[in-house]
């Protein structure tokens, strides 16, 4: 099962080719091609639902360990 911690920071990347297209109003082969790998690999809601309900039902040392590394990953990443 896909986590939630996997999802996240491609989704990040997601939303960010989405207003550089919005703005740019056009897109790139890259930029279409990872659009169309992140709908099909996460187009199914359920595999969402489940995500979150594992998130929720994790102890919150569990929790914090998981918005830690999603915050590293998210910030440090595009520090560099």
């Amino acid at each position: 099962m896909t986590k939630i911690a996997d999802i996240l920071p491609r989704y990040t990347q997601f939303n960010t080719i989405i207003a550089e297209i919005s703005n740019r109003r056009s897109i790139e082969f890259s930029q279409q091609q990872f659009v169309a790998d992140f709908y099909t690999q996460f187009n199914n809601i359920q595999s969402f639902e489940a995500m979150l309900i594992d998130l929720t039902m994790q102890t919150k040392l569990e929790r914090f360990k998981t918005f830690q590394y999603l915050y590293d990953l998210t910030f440090l990443t595009q520090s560099r």
